[in-house]
């Protein structure tokens, strides 16, 4: 292996995928494939292959959104939580990201927080003209974390 390239890997340069010489093509079917699994409910094989890419190029952006609701599927909430917020964190615009840790946030009930990240995603989806499902999806909640929310306030003062 060539010892330039390992420099580049271990001062951060380079992502491990780039030191072994993958294409990115192969990376794009991997990537491919971790989807595909996680559609087909089979997210245990899904999370196995976002592991594997996020070894090869940990700042990752699609990467760890993807295991973040791979592992939120598994309900494994710890490690979704932390992948979803890597996820937000390396890409500010990952509308999935926000949702799938608002669902997890809506669960642990924290339901304002949940309602952030709804609205953040909505405000994404709008901006960039999307209408599809994902951003259906994201009002539907924000309405039930609302609704839950006024609930919640509700049992505080009575």
């Amino acid at each position: 292996m060539n010892e330039a390239l390992l420099k580049g890997w271990a001062d951060g340069r380079l992502t491990l995928s780039r030191v072994k010489g993958w294409q990115p093509e192969e990376y794009q079917l991997m990537l491919m494939l971790g989807y595909t699994l996680h559609e087909q409910g089979r997210s245990e094989e899904a999370a196995i292959i976002f592991e594997g890419l996020l070894s090869l190029e940990p700042r990752n952006a699609y990467c760890h959104s993807a295991l973040g609701a791979a592992y939120l599927r598994l309900e494994q909430d710890e490690k979704a939580l932390t992948h979803l917020n890597m996820a937000i964190q390396l890409d500010a615009k990952d509308i999935s990201a926000y949702i799938n840790r608002a669902e997890l946030l809506m669960k642990q009930k924290s339901y304002k927080q949940a309602q952030a990240d709804l609205e953040m995603a909505i405000k994404l989806g709008t901006t960039i003209g999307m209408r599809n499902q994902a951003i259906r999806r994201a009002q539907g909640l924000l309405n039930t974390a609302k609704r839950l929310q006024n609930l919640q306030l509700g049992d505080i003062f009575s």
